[in-house]
This record gives structure tokens, C-alpha cells and sequence, in this order.
């Protein structure tokens, strides 16, 4: 059987048990769900690669919402904030459509942005206490091992790699990776699971940051959990390096900062030791496989390059040469509103989070984006270790968004705001943990 038919049957199979799942055991139904958003290829019909999490997060917040008739539903305040800012994309689509009736509608950025709500209304009503939450980040972190080495065997060249990246995890609208087979005849920078290297340096830098606050912070875990977790460190560690991305180089030494900066003496001598292990292990390994591949050396060149001269910023930004270039000067053109959901100019928004927000809903729906992400901090208060995992995943994500879509990232976006909503459930239900 060709691979690529063999994985997509084995995400076809997820989907069927996590359909059976949704009816009998819905909790268990949200921890598969999220599993296999992280690793599921897509699934191939008639042409069309779709991704399992269109169709599966929408039956499942319907399953909820028909079985809460019963026992209870529960719409948090997390949910009117996220409606509220889908509401005024929506109204400034409805005005450029007005203005300018010939702009092309991308209906699929509307249901992706209106995912987001169906991910807070369904897990906020699975009632997760906060031992189910800590098993769902150490979940995450573990899937760091499999997506990692799967890092290091795609830049190894392996053709059953390539073949499996490209018919199982790349849509036919995304290019990073043909680009890369097409200039280097191979993935020359990991993407493991993702649709390009920046998305996949994001997730190694989120399981490396909850891997590492797990083990921090988790004080009664036991030494089989404890060593999961450093492999689950190390593998993110090595897979957001083979990235050769900007954002894993600089993401990783800003969230050392932000470790150390939020531990005690004692949790910071333990995340220096910690850091010094690693230190020692990971850079001889990669100082060997740097210089025996010309190609990944000349790429983290490249990269340091940039970082050292501030030119991270100037590719992306910069008047006239910089790819966000045209889409900066095409939302100044409504800087109130935005653009909506459609498609001006050939504008390009998969290269940072805020460029793609101010372009949607101008300042008011950056103001209004912010809005959800003030409830999540504010109900990471007296939730203990879930509230400082996700605190760590927000300055991450924030940080990042100047180069990625990071809420918007395939695979993460779900993450985020599942785990958002059972923090908020939490915060609201104490008695619940």
C-alpha cells in the first residue's frame, strides 16, 4: 500500500473514533481531539486535502451543545469576547463588499476565525479538572518526541519523509516546502508535521517552554514522567533548531529570559543546571551535523545573520523590499476597519499575527483581539500550574506573531484555545480541581 494512502486511512480511522468517542465519552473525545490535530496528516478525497479538525471541531461543539439541553450548557464570557471580534471582521467584509463589490470573499478565513469559538464553547463544557489539564500538557510536550524526530529524518533527505510531508501535511496552497524540494532537491529546513518552518519552530518553542515549567514546577511527578518530559525538552530542542528559523533561535533565548525571570533562587539554579546539561549534550551534536551538511550550515549563516543585524525585521517590514511591505500599505488605506475577509492587492498574511489582524479588522478589531486574551490572563489567577504553562504559551505566542500567525497556526491554533477554555472554566469553577 502506497504510505501516503496508509496515513491518510490512519487519520480516516482517528476520525471515526473520536466520532464514537464524542457520543459516549465526550472528555476522552477532546483529549483525542486535540492528540490528533498535533500529528494526523490530512485526508485526501477527490482531489481535496482537508484537514481533520474543519469538520470534527464542528460536529463535536454540536454534539455538546445538544447534550448540555440536558445537564447544562455553559457559554463563558471567553466566548462573547470571541464572537464579539468575529462580529466586526464580519461587518468589515460587509463594508468593503459595500465599497467595493468586485473583492474576492476568502470564506475559508471566516470559518477559521470562527473555529475559535466553537474550540471555547465545546471544552469549556467538558468540565476538566486540573489533573485532566496538566495530562493534556504533558500530552503536548510528549508529541514533541515523534514530531522531532520526524524533524531530523525529513532533513536527513529521506525520499519516505518527503513523500509523506508533502501528500500528508502540506496543502496544495502552501509553497515553503515545494520551494525548498524545488532550490535544494530536499526539505532542507525541518517542518515536521507543519506547513513551514516557522510554524514548526512556534510548537517546539511551546513544548519546550511547557516541558521545561512541567519539570520546574511539578513538584510530586514521578521519574518515569520527569524523564519523559527532558527527552520531550531535548527532541524540541533539536526539531525547533533543524527548523533553521529565526524564531526558534531567537524564541529560545527569550524564553530562558522569561524562565529565570519568573523562577525563585532555587527554581533558578535548577533551570540554569538544567539549560547547562542541555548545552553540553545538544552542541556538539550539531556543531558535527552542521559541518557535515553545507546546506544547513549555509542556512543558520543566513539566519544568524539576519538576528545579528536586525534584518529579521527589515525582510518582513521594511518599505519596498520587505514581503509585508504591500500589505502594510494596503491597510493604512482603511485603518480603522480593515479589510475584512477579503482578498486585496495580492496582499500576503501568513507572516505575522498583527499585520494579519490590522488588515481584517483595522485597530478596532486589534483592540477588540486583545480583548479574550485579557480574560486568559486574568483568569490564569489561583489555577496553579495550568495558569503558568499557559502564561508562558501566551508570551511565546505574542512574540513570535511578529513573524507568524501564531493563534492562527494550523494544529496550534486549537491547542490555544482548548486549553484557554478549560483555564477559564477553572477560574470560574474552582471547586471543579
Amino acid at each position: 500500500m502506497n504510505p501516503v494512502t496508509f496515513v491518510s486511512l490512519v487519520a480516516t480511522m482517528a476520525c471515526l473514533i473520536i466520532v464514537w468517542l464524542m457520543f459516549t465519552s465526550p472528555k476522552t473525545a477532546g483529549v483525542w481531539l486535540l492528540g490528533a490535530l498535533l500529528i494526523a496528516p490530512y485526508i485526501a478525497a477527490s482531489g481535496l486535502r482537508v484537514r481533520i479538525e474543519l469538520i470534527l471541531e464542528a460536529v463535536f461543539a454540536a454534539v455538546l451543545s445538544i447534550r448540555g439541553l440536558r445537564r447544562g450548557f455553559y457559554l463563558p464570557g471567553l466566548f462573547w469576547l470571541l464572537v464579539l471580534s468575529w462580529s466586526w471582521t464580519f461587518l468589515a467584509t460587509l463594508l468593503t463588499l459595500i465599497e467595493a463589490n468586485s473583492s474576492p470573499v476568502m470564506w475559508s478565513m471566516a470559518y477559521g476565525s470562527l473555529r475559535p469559538v466553537l474550540i471555547a464553547v465545546a471544552y469549556y463544557n467538558l468540565r476538566y479538572t486540573q489533573q485532566d489539564a496538566l495530562r493534556l500538557l504533558r500530552l503536548f510536550t510528549y508529541l514533541a518526541i515523534p514530531l522531532g524526530l520526524f524533524a531530523v529524518i525529513q532533513i536527513m533527505g529521506s525520499d519516505l519523509a518527503t513523500l509523506i510531508t508533502v501528500n500528508g501535511y502540506t496543502s496544495i496552497s502552501r509553497t515553503p516546502v515545494n520551494a525548498m524540494i524545488e532550490s535544494t532537491g530536499a526539505i532542507s529546513r525541518a517542518v515536521s508535521v507543519f506547513e513551514s518552518p516557522a510554524y514548526a519552530a512556534v510548537y517546539f518553542l511551546l513544548a519546550v517552554g511547557t516541558g521545561l515549567t512541567l519539570l520546574l514546577r511539578e513538584g510530586h511527578s514521578g521519574a518515569w514522567t520527569r524523564l519523559c518530559l527532558l527527552a520531550s525538552v531535548v527532541c524540541a530542542v533539536v526539531g525547533g533548531f533543524l527548523t533553521l528559523s529565526a524564531t526558534f533561535l531567537l524564541g529560545i533565548i527569550a524564553l530562558a529570559v522569561f524562565l529565570i525571570f519568573r523562577s525563585g533562587i532555587r527554581t533558578m539554579l535548577r533551570l540554569a543546571g538544567l539549560f547547562i546539561g542541555l548545552f553540553m549534550i545538544l552542541v556538539p551534536m550539531i556543531i558535527m551535523f552542521v559541518g557535515s551538511d553545507t546546506t544547513v550550515a549555509s542556512s543558520l549563516e543566513y539566519q544568524k545573520s539576519r538576528i545579528a543585524s536586525l534584518a529579521v525585521l527589515r525582510t518582513r517590514y521594511a518599505d519596498g523590499i520587505g514581503i509585508l511591505s504591500r500589505t502594510i500599505e494596503t491597510l493604512s488605506e482603511r485603518p480603522l476597519q480593515g479589510w475584512g475577509w477579503t482578498l486585496q492587492r495580492e496582499v500576503f498574511l501568513g507572516d505575522s499575527y498583527y499585520v494579519g489582524v490590522l488588515y481584517s479588522g483595522g485597530w478596532i478589531g486589534l483592540v477588540l483581539s486583545v480583548l479574550p486574551l485579557a480574560c486568559i490572563v486574568c483568569s490564569r489567577t489561583k489555577v496553579g500550574l495550568l495558569g503558568e504553562c499557559m502564561l508562558v504559551w501566551l508570551v511565546l505566542l505574542l512574540m513570535c506573531g511578529v513573524g507568524s500567525p501564531t493563534f492562527s497556526i494550523p494544529r496550534l491554533q486549537d491547542w490555544w484555545w482548548g486549553m484557554s477554555s478549560i483555564l477559564v472554566w477553572q477560574h470560574k469553577h474552582p471547586e471543579s480541581s
